[in-house]
């Protein structure tokens, strides 16, 4: 399903290269990092959908067994991947990392308290043709339970794809089925949907239920959607697996694969060139003038730290005047212009004035992280080195624009598909950055949470506005809508209260990670000029003679490395 060879050989080949290079020794885990990712990669399909749309049993059909409890009680059910297995087997894997290898039957039904989410591996022959292929039986989308809301906002971010499923019984979506669909636009990831338990309604009715469904999805997620009807009996669906396999390469997986893989290789390939031409430049030079570049390169290091550190004192002067303040007037205007949807939500109970909220907040929240990106750009633009020319600082700006960029698309950093965007277009500047101190500092590979503090502050924020919503009274009005709408106007004001005190700690959080990564990626990089310095000074008094053969030696091997880069989009060599 997805060539992961041609990744994999750059990343022998760039190791191979590098590693003949002593002073590059410290930087090899970098490779260790990308293979560990090439081979880790998972496409995950997510099946979505309320309590008993027939996910379970669906899952249950290509496992070839009853694996996945169906009618499972919202309060027990976790997230379960399946995948495929040499061995059948299974785990849970808990909130802090752990992971515990449990019997497989009856796991779905009784996971262990704690859980996050349940590795399922079984050897039938669907799974054997994708191994890349993960498939997510995930907790009923309509259930009130944090802990479910938290794993949708996870996945959210993580998942390559996603089904959305909804019983032939039913007939529509579901109010739970459009919230979701209008959650799924925010991020870039495809959706199909599949019209299950087929089998329980009549067939001349089943292309009447698909075309509406077909209707109402494209008027929700703005775009026609994929829309097949299937049933979990073999009898019923002989070409069952034929669907899930359309709908799976529907989602071209290996392109998936491309996006995320491309940019972090080049990325460390840019960092082994300029950690080689820095060798090449020095190894130039004899050893007096090596000694005053040293001491230039050190004087350069400590000014640029000190105007990162003066760029960031003023950041937080603009932080707590202007972008918090500025975050918190847009929530409050779009809360009181949603007045009219607050109060029609507040007609029908707690749980939908929450829902409506959120969906009111949330594009404010999702756009944050690319404020934040924003304003490191423009801080880092600003940055002048004394003792620098022009020239020189632009080169040095271009590659500290490239580490922001970068550092903005990490996993556990960015909110939106827009840092992603940008971090392909500060490896562009980067590259041309050429010899400057910074020209090749990029982030190495990063995974961690897929969570970003933004996005925590709905998850907290959902339980205390029912809460809210139960504690509020408002002086009697002669109708329910007017009553439903002094009691909003009553909210409103305390709704602001408890995000201000949210969103400006998760806002600092955010930029506070982005600028500590920059800072580590700055030290890294500094750290490599320096040993490339002195290894050259040392390397060149010892080998003398040798020197114009290991020149083109080095050369070609930084030829080597720039044939390797993969362009955009194809997974081949630019």
């Amino acid at each position: 399903m997805i060539n992961k060879d041609h990744y994999r050989g750059t990343v022998a080949r760039a190791r191979q290269i590098l590693g003949r290079y002593d002073f590059y020794r410290d930087q090899m885990g970098d490779f260790d990092e990308l293979g560990a990712l090439i081979d880790g990669y998972a496409f995950r399909i997510v099946l979505v959908g309320g309590f008993s749309s027939g996910k379970s049993a669906l899952l249950n059909r290509l496992a070839g067994r009853e694996i996945f409890k169906e009618d499972q009680a919202p309060e027990t059910a976790v997230p379960a991947e399946l995948s495929w297995g040499p061995e059948d087997s299974a785990a849970a894997v808990f909130e802090d990392g752990r992971v515990q290898s449990l019997p497989l039957e009856g796991l779905t039904a009784n996971p262990p308290a704690g859980t996050a989410f349940l590795s399922i591996r079984v050897n039938v022959p669907f799974l054997k043709a994708r191994p890349e292929l993960v498939l997510v039986d995930f907790p009923g989308h309509d259930s009130k339970i944090e802990a479910h809301n938290r794993a949708i906002a996870g996945y959210l971010q993580k998942g390559s794809a996603f089904i959305l499923l909804v019983p032939a019984p039913a007939g529509a979506l579901t109010e739970s089925d459009r919230k979701f669909v209008r959650e799924a636009m925010e991020y870039p990831q495809g959706l199909a949907c599949f019209i299950s338990q087929s089998d329980l309604v009549p067939e001349e009715n089943l292309a009447r239920i698909a075309d509406l469904v077909r209707r109402r999805l494209r008027a929700v997620y703005g775009e026609d959607v994929p829309v097949e009807t299937v049933s979990a009996l073999p009898d019923e669906d002989p070409d069952f697996e034929g669907k899930v396999a359309r709908a799976a390469d529907r989602f071209e997986p290996q392109a998936l694969f491309d996006m995320a893989l491309a940019k972090p290789v080049n990325l460390a390939l840019d960092k082994g060139l300029a950690a080689l031409q820095a060798y090449a430049d020095a190894s130039r030079l004899d050893v007096r003038e090596l000694d005053d570049r040293i001491a230039e390169a050190q004087l350069r290091q400590s000014e640029l730290l000190r105007e990162l550190a003066q760029r960031t004192r003023e950041l937080d002067r603009e932080y707590q005047n202007q972008l918090i303040p500025g975050i918190m007037n847009r929530l409050e205007s779009a809360l009181r212009s949603g007045a009219d949807a607050l109060t029609s939500a507040a007609m029908a109970g707690g749980q939908a004035f929450s829902d409506c909220v959120q969906s009111i907040v949330r594009p404010i929240l999702n756009n944050v992280p690319a404020e934040i990106h924003a304003n490191l750009r423009t801080m880092v633009g600003g940055i002048r080195t004394p003792g620098r020319n022009e020239a020189s600082d632009e080169a040095l700006r271009n590659s500290l624009l490239a580490v922001v960029d970068a550092v903005a698309s990490l996993p556990q950093l960015a909110g939106t598909a827009a840092g992603t965007a940008a971090g392909t277009a500060g490896s562009a500047a980067a590259g041309a950055a050429g010899k400057s101190l910074l020209a090749g500092l990029v982030p190495g590979v990063a995974a961690g949470a897929v969570f970003t503090p933004i996005i925590g502050v709905l998850v907290a924020l959902a339980p205390s506005l029912i809460n809210l919503f139960i504690a509020t009274r408002s002086a009697p009005q002669p109708d329910p809508r007017a009553q439903a709408r002094a009691q909003v106007e009553v909210q409103i004001p305390a709704i602001i209260e408890r995000l201000a005190g949210q969103v400006g700690p998760a806002v600092l959080e955010t930029r506070n990670g982005m600028l500590a990564e920059l800072e580590k990626r700055v030290q890294e990089s500094i750290a490599a000029e320096n040993e490339a310095l002195a290894a050259a000074q040392k390397e060149k008094a010892a080998r003398g003679e040798e020197h114009e053969a290991r020149m083109k030696a080095i050369h070609a091997d930084m030829d080597a490395l720039r044939a390797l880069h993969i362009a955009a989009g194809s997974g081949r060599p630019a």
